[in-house]
């Protein structure tokens, strides 16, 4: 194959494609926000106990003249008086005269000095009111004593603001608290899950994983098309601008092939059914017709048949390939014309039971025989490699095959596995189509966007447009 470079080992990281993917479960993580934070700061409410608060305020006074420096000193002394009032000595006072511990007694008491002032508020939180009272008045009580015994003897600690008894708890918002922590947590570790996911699913992420880590050349890329009310074909007016011209390229590429090797049967099969494998089969075939080619497309995953359906056709009958393998119908009168995709089909719509065998009966290759020379093309939709042998069968008896990956659909041991299976059929492998690709992950290789083809540039792509509105 062309095109082969060394291999890389290891998990590929894309940062842009983890961003993406948050960005495309943001529900998830939305939903663990809410669940965690909710309940987090629901059971926190529950569990802690009421509190109850009593604020007492103190003065300090200079004994010196009431002059601005002497103001200044009570101010810088105020700081000295907060750390004595809240310090141990008072709470093993306090402690002694109430009958409470007096580290809690400690962890209680909250001093603040007020900005630019000389005045001093002590707060006691404790776990019920009467307690907060108690202790509040047996600081009021003993504070003195604690504050003599410093020495200080040029200024006074006055009590201003009496403590009075609580009579409901305060609201401390310890729900809200944890429950916002616990939802930025909760946010974190989903994103985190998210990405460990993603990483160790291992996907293909870009082409350089498929050219690099599966040793394969690039046959073609198809830009992902967001289309929920139908399938995406080629001919569909308003259908991407790059969209239609990746199957031109790719045709020509087929065209080149069929011309210097003389193939004319080539099977499209992927490693697992969500790659769009149909979808490149069906528009590769139409693309073939429109230039003028004779072109048969058959539906050979005989165990989910999706052709019918993607071209959205049901007057044609239910006969497929299986029918004419068991013998039920001449290839003749199964294969269908389709004037509005100028496109012969063999497709039938009903699930084949036993498919594998059917197939191996060895019907299938003299089948071929007696149709292929009446068709310049023939397109074979085939069953997901990487799952079944129906695509192994089929490869035994056509010229190539090309491989569909789409972007984070199967790892890369997955396909790896997958196009092995294909490769011991004996066929030749003419490369992968990029399925589903995203900007971000196929603008480094110049296929849009930043190559000067994008929608926003002024050149080619308006021209084109212009002359074929």
């Amino acid at each position: 194959m062309e095109g082969i470079k060394a291999k890389k080992t290891g998990i590929e990281i894309n940062l842009s494609y983890l961003f993406r993917t948050i960005l495309k479960r943001w529900w998830v993580v939305a939903l663990v926000t809410v669940i965690l934070g909710s309940a987090g700061g629901l059971i926190m409410e529950k569990k802690s106990a009421d509190k109850y608060s009593s604020t007492m305020a103190f003065v300090v006074n200079n004994k010196m003249s009431n002059n601005t420096s002497d103001i200044t000193t009570s101010i810088k002394m105020a700081n000295t008086y907060a750390r004595i009032l809240s310090g141990k000595t008072i709470a093993n006072m306090v402690g002694e005269l109430t009958g409470f511990n007096p580290q809690s007694v400690k962890d209680s008491i909250k001093t603040a000095c007020t900005t630019d002032s000389n005045i001093i508020e002590l707060t006691v939180t404790f776990d019920s009111p009467d307690n907060v009272y108690t202790i509040a008045k047996a600081i009021a009580q003993c504070y003195t004593t604690v504050v003599d015994s410093v020495g200080f003897e040029n200024s006074t600690l006055t009590i201003c603001e009496q403590p009075e008894r609580p009579t409901m708890p305060i609201d401390d918002n310890i729900g809200l608290k944890y429950g916002v922590v616990i939802a930025f947590i909760g946010a974190v570790l989903a994103m985190v899950v998210i990405l460990v996911v993603e990483t160790i699913r291992d996907t293909v992420q870009n082409v350089e994983t498929i050219q690099e880590r599966l040793d394969m050349n690039i046959f073609g890329v198809v830009q992902k098309v967001q289309r929920k009310d139908r399938h995406s074909l080629i001919v569909d007016r308003g259908m991407n601008f790059f969209f239609n011209e990746s199957f031109k390229m790719m045709r020509t590429k087929l065209e080149r092939i069929a011309q210097t090797k003389g193939y004319k049967k080539f099977m499209v099969t992927s490693t697992v059914s969500s790659e769009g494998k149909t979808t490149v089969s069906v528009n590769l075939a139409i693309s073939l017709a429109q230039n003028g080619a004779s072109v048969l497309l058959v539906d050979a995953d005989l165990r989910v048949p999706a052709v019918c359906k993607f071209l959205d056709i049901d007057n044609i009958g239910s006969h497929g390939l299986g029918d004419v393998i068991s013998g039920k119908l001449s290839p003749g009168r199964a294969i269908k014309y389709i004037e509005k995709y100028n496109l012969f089909i063999l497709a039938g719509r009903e699930s084949t039971k036993n498919s594998s065998e059917l197939l191996s009966k060895g019907e299938l290759g003299k089948i071929i025989k007696s149709i292929e020379n009446e068709f310049d093309y023939i397109i074979f939709d085939t069953t997901p490699a990487g799952i079944i042998t129906d695509a192994v069968i089929i490869g035994r008896n056509v010229d190539a095959a090309i491989f569909v990956v789409g972007e984070n659909e199967a790892s890369v041991s997955q396909i790896s596995y997958a196009i092995s299976n294909v490769t011991d059929s004996g066929v030749d492998i003419l490369g992968c189509v990029y399925n589903g690709a995203t900007t971000d992950s196929i603008n480094p290789y110049g296929y849009l966007g930043k190559s000067g083809y994008g929608r926003k540039s002024k050149g080619y792509y308006d021209k084109y447009i212009s002359a074929n509105d």
